[in-house]
Formats: structure tokens, C-alpha cells, sequence
């Protein structure tokens, strides 16, 4: 059902002003959101009604960086039921309505033209339509109602013109027409368009009327460019007779102007009239839009509030009421005060905003816009029989004439809001007046209760990656309807079908019984978050026997990841293995995720050493290099499968296999005889320390005449002639050399290795 959830920011029933800042108007009801933004001081802009088909009436409300729609609750009470926000502040926000939808615009940001659909009111506004397609900026909009044309003023595309949509086919999908240039000349502030007739505010260029019937070609019907106290021509309203047009000039200290219509092409100005509420000390006060219903003219006047003018006279029109929104004014300096004013609400309320000050309802007292009627009678605004949803409320107005009515359920009186009633229980109502000699009623409305929906949902059901998002629902419902805000998706549910969510994400579910409707609580579907997949450190395939597995283990989220069957949980970080394929179960103790690491693992070649000749052989043929180990310390690559024997030590060689798999021979010891024949006297030369380790001594030193050193492929690298000793080798790359020792009884010779 429809449930009045709406939030009441503040909304309050004002005290009695005082006298000098009212006259015949009151205030039954503010409302401001200290919260909302500003532009260049500026939070709330511009203002205007609706009234739902129930009699309900709304105002809309600019703000800088907000549209908000706001509920009359009663003669008093101010609900938010809407809020929109529009992504950029703008100090100028215009908006009009036809039929059910909303238009709106700003003067500042590229949003164009805005849609909003009010027939879900009082429950909510949707935002039906956006584009900037044919203009991003505009400061005024107008629909004559009576020819379904939506027009467009002081846009960005077409300043000197007007922008002209067709409403009449789809009000939710406007059709362009047309945006010609007007010939009058000049930027178009502001637009009145009544039957095609367009009354055209060109600023300091004056007035202009226009025929707009063919949206193509504009013809001039009559200009008003030179008149008393001429200074920013802002905007105008026309009266209902169309005799009599009111207008505004943005200059402070100008007047407004009434104008003789009666023909256009010799517009006469009939009388000029203000507000000076601090007069004599301050006198530039200055007006900002004017309208008019019945013989009033309703002006948002900025720094003097609300002011309401007698047009009884047009050549002496009369300040009649005021309300003061500002009292906060004390020289009308700057932009401050009344931005707009609504005064065509049915139930003769005015609705205004002030820059600063916030929404305000204010209530005629001891007038109205229409004259009386001579007899005493009362109208319902709905009457015969209606079914009310349990929880529903209704809204009943009466248009009475005379004193003395009261509301009556069965024949019984109930406290009503003067000419309004909320009803949300059964029985015959009806407007009842009892102060004459025979009592007199209204028309009656018959008001039963229907049976309400109830449905249970789940509100919070939960996930795993890759399920069907699916739940059960049950209750007493013809059709449930779910919607997801965020995409758009709706589904209709015939009662026993299952839920069936797209995606994650807040649905909103209601329920239908016949006429009814239950909103019910959300339901927010979530889907667990995927584990994180535990990852093998990079290894360049294949993985060889003896090889390390490097897995890492992730450290974050919710899910604990096991080996296998294993049912101990695996510290985070690094996890070492011998290398093979792995299952590793991820668990977050509803989801769980496995993943295959690693790989199977390839065998090592098993080469063998044979000794022969003083030669090394290997006997694996086919490797692509051969790595010679000499006492554990590698001392050469080659790709030969021989090594030649040089000194007494333990050899290995390591081979490459198709795999590309690193394999080497068991140790191999091998004694050779210690001197070569070129050298006697090895027993008397030491070479030390042997691997070097940058510094090479020689002893006995007084016997050293040449040191040359070789590459094991026999090239001379270096030779010192009588050398200081040690010598110093720190240059040299790491490996295995020859050293050739010339010494005073011969030559000896060495084999060194030199390590970093």
C-alpha cells in the first residue's frame, strides 16, 4: 500500500508576524534545509504548484544544487516526498507543469531540459526524461496548457529566440517544433505565452508580443521599447480577460508597470506601482516576478517578500497584502529575499520561496482570490462510493461558500483542517453546515476498507559466486512486483513464482491485492566476493625434479584456503612445496573455490664420469652444454662432453636433458701427478690463497722473475715482469686460470681460481 514514508526536513507552523511585516497574508507553514548547497549565496531559486488528480497540492522548489518536491500536508504541515540531485549548482532554476510531468531547466551546468513524472505522487517523483540535445542551458520555461507547447527562453543555442516543443503526444517525450530567432531583436529573458501568443521580456530592449502559431515564422504583433521608468524588462504575466498585462523591470528602485492591451500594437502603460516597506530611508527596492489571478497581482518582490497588488483599477492599482520573507533586509542591497512566487494553488494558498528563508505557505486573510458565492454550498472534490487501501489516506476538499461547516463521518462530527480532511478508515463523509434554519450538505463520498496484500520475502539473502540468484515468496498476493532502482530491471510475479535477482544489489518488492498495494522492506541481495586465487611464483615450464614450488597464499578478505584434504587452514604469505600439481581449496564457510597450481614434475638426466688419458668423459652425449665442477666450485660451460684433468680434486659435470632439466654425475675423485714436465720444482713454488680472493702471494719471493697468467684456452691474459707482490687480481672475472711462474731454477706452473 501506499505508505506516506516521506521525510519532514522542517516544516512548522509559523507564529503571527507582526504588523509591519504583514498585511492580510499569513504564514501557516516554513520549511529550509540548512544542509543544501549554495551558489554565490544563493540555496533556494524558483517555485511552482501542482495538484494531484486526489486534490493534493505540492510545490516544487529549486535550490542550487537540488530539485525537491514538497507535500501541503494540510493547511500547515510540509512533507519532502522528493529529491533530486542535479550534479552541479546553478543560482537560476526554472520549472512548469502539464499534466502529470514536471519540466525543469537551469540557467548554469549542461543538463538541458528536465522530465519529472508526479503521478506517483504522493509516494514519489521519477525522473523520467534528460537531454541536452538541443540546448544545455536555459533561464525560463512556459507551457501554454491550452495548446500543449512546452517554450523554451534565454537558452544557450538560442538566445535571441525561442526554443518550442510540442507536448501533445508524449508530454514524457517532447517534440522539437521549431527555435526561431524573434524578430524583435534582442536576448529573450523571460516568456508569457497564452493561444500561441507569446509576451516576450527583452530586457533593455523592452516588451515584444509575438504570434507563435507557426513555430517556424514568428510574426511581430505589436513592441514596447521606450516607457516610464524603463529598466531591465524581466518578466510579465497577463490578466485572465487578457485586457491587462503586468510587468517587471529588474532595476531597483523602478516600479511595476500595468499595460493596457487592449491593443497590442499602442500597449499603454496605465499606472506604475511599488513596495517600499522602508521608505523614506531606503527606497530602491526592486521586483522580480510578477503574476496574476483574478484581480490580484502576486509579485515575489526580493527584499520585501510577498506583495499582493488590487488591479481592480488598472490606473490605480493598490498595494493590497503583503508577507515579508526577509525581515533580515535593512537597504535593499544585493539580490535577497522572495526568488518566486505560486499563487494558482485551488485551495487559494500561496506558496513562495526566499533565497535564504526557505519554502513558505501563506494563507489570504479576510480575502481570497475569488469573489463569494450569494448562497451557501459545498463541493466535494471526489464524492460517490471509492475503495481505500488499509494504510491508504485520502485527501477530501470542500469548496464551500458561507460560514459554519464542519465535517461528519456516519452522520457524526469529526475534526477536519478547515476546508480539508484526511480520511484512512471506512464510512460516508460528507461537508455539513448546521448555522441556518436548515442544515445544507455537500455531495458524499462513500469510503470502504479492502483487504490489504501481505507477502513474505526474504530481506537479506546471501550468495556464492556463480549461483542463481533465487529465492522463495509466499503470502496473499495477486502479483508481486520487484524493482532494482540502480538498473531499471522490474519483474512481475504471479503469486508461487520464485524471486529471481539479475544481480546484486537493493530490490524494492511490492505487493498487489486487487486495488491495493504493499510496499514491503527491501531486500538486499548480496553475492560473496570471489576468493583470491593463491598464485605459483613465475617459472619458466618445465618444473624439474627437485625443483621448489613457490605458492602464495593471499592475506586478505574472508576465505581460509587449504592443501587439499587437508582441513588445517595454510598461513598466508609464501608457501614452498616440492614441485607437482596441488589442489588448494579456498573457504569462506559458505563458499568454497578450488584451484590447481603447479605442474607435474619432469626428470634430471643422470649423467656418468669416465677418467681416460687424463681426460674427463661424459657419457651423456646430448646436452647443450656441459657445466665442469672441480671440488664443488664450477669452473667452466662448455659444449664439449670432455674436460681435461689438470690437478688432484673431486669432479662433477651437469648436463641438460630434452626437458631442460639440470642433472649432474656423482663425484668423481682424481689424483694426477703433481709437477708437469715443465716444471720440476713445483714443490718449491706456493701460490696462496688458492681460490684467490682478490690477492694472489707467491713464495718464495726473491726466486719470482715473470708471472703470466692464461685462459684455460691457453690466451696470455696478463704478465708481470719482476712483479710486486701479492698481486692483485681483484680486476678479473671470476673462473678458473693458468699461472706460468718463472723463477730463478725454472718455470712452474698453476692452476687458480679466482672468486669475487
Amino acid at each position: 500500500m501506499r505508505l506516506f514514508l516521506l521525510l519532514l526536513m522542517i516544516g512548522y507552523l509559523l507564529p503571527a508576524a507582526s504588523a509591519q511585516d504583514s498585511l492580510n497574508l499569513s504564514a501557516t507553514g516554513r520549511w529550509e534545509d540548512p544542509t543544501l548547497p549554495a551558489a554565490s549565496g544563493i540555496r533556494y531559486n524558483d517555485v511552482w504548484g501542482y495538484t494531484d488528480s486526489l486534490g493534493q497540492e505540492y510545490g516544487i522548489v529549486g535550490s542550487a544544487g537540488f530539485t525537491l518536491f514538497l507535500q501541503l500536508d494540510g493547511p500547515t504541515g510540509i512533507r519532502e516526498v522528493a529529491r533530486f540531485d542535479e550534479g552541479f549548482n546553478s543560482i537560476w532554476r526554472d520549472y512548469k507543469t502539464f499534466g502529470h510531468y514536471a519540466y525543469g531547466t537551469a540557467d548554469q551546468g549542461n543538463a538541458g531540459l528536465i522530465i519529472y513524472d508526479l503521478s506517483a505522487l504522493p509516494d514519489t517523483v521519477t525522473q523520467v526524461y534528460s537531454s541536452n540535445e538541443v540546448f544545455s542551458r536555459a533561464h525560463n520555461l512556459f507551457v501554454d496548457e491550452a495548446q500543449g507547447r512546452l517554450y523554451v527562453a534565454g537558452s544557450n543555442t538560442r538566445a535571441n529566440g525561442v526554443i518550442i516543443y510540442d507536448l501533445n503526444a508524449d508530454p514524457a517525450n517532447p517534440v522539437l517544433l521549431g527555435d526561431p530567432v524573434l524578430p524583435a531583436g534582442g536576448y529573450i529573458h523571460d516568456i508569457f505565452v497564452k493561444n500561441h501568443t507569446a509576451y516576450c521580456s527583452h530586457g533593455t530592449s523592452g516588451l515584444a508580443v509575438y504570434d507563435l502559431s507557426d513555430a517556424a515564422q514568428p510574426v511581430t504583433l505589436g513592441t514596447l521599447t521606450s516607457y516610464p521608468e524603463q529598466g531591465y524588462n524581466h518578466s510579465s504575466w497577463l490578466s485572465e480577460d487578457d485586457q491587462l498585462l503586468v510587468f517587471a523591470d529588474e532595476t531597483f528602485g523602478r516600479s511595476l508597470k500595468a499595460v493596457d492591451m487592449a491593443n497590442v500594437q499602442e500597449m499603454e502603460v496605465t499606472d506604475l506601482f511599488k513596495s517600499e516597506m522602508l521608505a523614506p530611508e531606503h527606497t530602491n527596492s526592486i521586483a522580480h516576478n510578477p503574476f496574476i489571478r483574478g484581480q490580484y497581482a502576486v509579485v515575489s518582490y526580493y527584499h520585501e517578500g510577498v506583495q499582493v497588488f488590487d488591479l481592480s483599477d488598472p490606473n490605480d492599482v493598490q498595494r493590497f497584502a503583503w508577507y515579508d520573507t526577509y525581515p533580515q533586509n535593512t537597504d535593499y542591497q544585493g539580490f535577497r529575499g522572495c526568488w518566486g512566487v505560486y499563487p494558482f494553488l485551488p485551495s487559494g494558498r500561496i506558496i513562495a520561496t526566499d533565497i535564504s528563508n526557505g519554502f513558505f505557505i501563506l494563507e489570504p486573510q479576510g480575502w481570497s482570490f475569488d469573489p463569494p458565492a450569494p448562497v451557501v454550498q459545498a463541493t466535494l472534490s471526489v464524492a460517490g462510493d471509492t475503495l481505500l487501501c488499509p494504510g491508504d489516506s485520502l485527501q477530501l476538499f470542500a469548496a464551500s461558500t458561507g460560514e459554519g461547516w464542519a465535517w461528519e463521518k456516519d452522520g457524526q462530527e469529526v475534526e477536519g483542517a478547515g476546508d480539508t480532511l484526511w480520511i484512512s478508515t471506512a464510512g460516508s463523509y460528507r461537508y455539513a453546515n448546521n448555522s441556518g434554519t436548515f442544515p445544507v450538505y455537500s455531495d458524499t463520498l462513500n469510503v470502504s476498507l479492502a483487504a490489504a496484500p501481505t507477502a513474505v520475502v526474504p530481506t537479506a539473502p546471501a550468495f556464492c559466486p556463480g549461483d542463481t540468484l533465487t529465492a522463495p515468496a509466499s503470502g496473499n498476493y495477486d502479483l508481486l512486483l520487484l524493482s532494482h532502482g540502480a538498473t531499471g530491471f522490474t519483474d512481475s510475479l504471479l503469486q508461487g513464482s520464485p524471486l529471481l535477482f539479475p544481480a546484486p544489489g537493493v530490490y524494492f518488492p511490492t505487493a498487489f491485492l486487487g486495488a491495493c498495494r504493499q510496499n514491503l522492506d527491501s531486500i538486499v541481495v548480496t553475492v560473496a566476493a570471489e576468493a583470491v586465487a593463491p598464485e605459483a611464483q613465475p617459472f619458466t615450464p618445465p618444473l624439474c625434479e627437485g625443483d621448489d614450488l613457490l605458492i602464495h597464499i593471499p592475506g586478505s578478505g574472508s576465505y581460509s584456503y587449504f592443501l587439499g584434504q587437508d582441513t588445517v587452514a595454510l598461513d598466508t604469505g609464501l608457501l614452498a612445496l616440492p614441485a607437482d600439481e596441488y589442489w588448494i581449496s579456498a573457504s569462506n564457510g559458505q563458499c568454497e573455490t578450488e584451484f590447481m597450481l603447479g605442474e607435474t614434475p619432469a626428470p634430471l638426466p643422470v649423467p656418468e664420469l669416465l677418467l681416460q688419458d687424463g681426460v674427463l668423459a661424459c657419457t651423456f652425449v646430448s646436452s647443450v652444454n656441459y657445466i665442469w665442477v672441480f671440488n664443488g666450485e664450477r669452473v667452466d660451460t662448455t659444449a664439449e662432453a670432455t674436460y681435461p684433468v689438470v690437478e688432484n680434486g673431486v669432479y662433477q659435470v651437469g648436463v641438460f636433458n630434452e626437458f631442460s632439466c639440470l642433472g649432474f654425475s656423482a663425484p668423481l675423485e682424481v689424483m694426477v701427478n703433481a709437477a708437469s714436465s715443465e716444471s720440476p720444482n713445483t714443490e718449491a713454488l706456493m701460490l696462496y690463497p688458492n681460490p684467490s680472493n682478490g690477492l694472489l702471494y707467491v713464495q718464495p719471493e726473491s726466486h719470482v722473475g715473470q708471472i703470466s697468467l692464461y685462459s684455460l684456452s691457453g690466451q696470455l691474459l696478463r704478465q708481470y715482469d719482476r712483479p710486486a707482490l701479492p698481486l692483485q687480481l681483484a680486476q678479473l672475472a671470476q673462473g678458473a686460470y693458468i699461472v706460468r711462474v718463472k723463477l730463478q731454477s725454472g718455470e712452474e706452473v698453476r692452476k687458480l681460481w679466482h672468486k669475487h
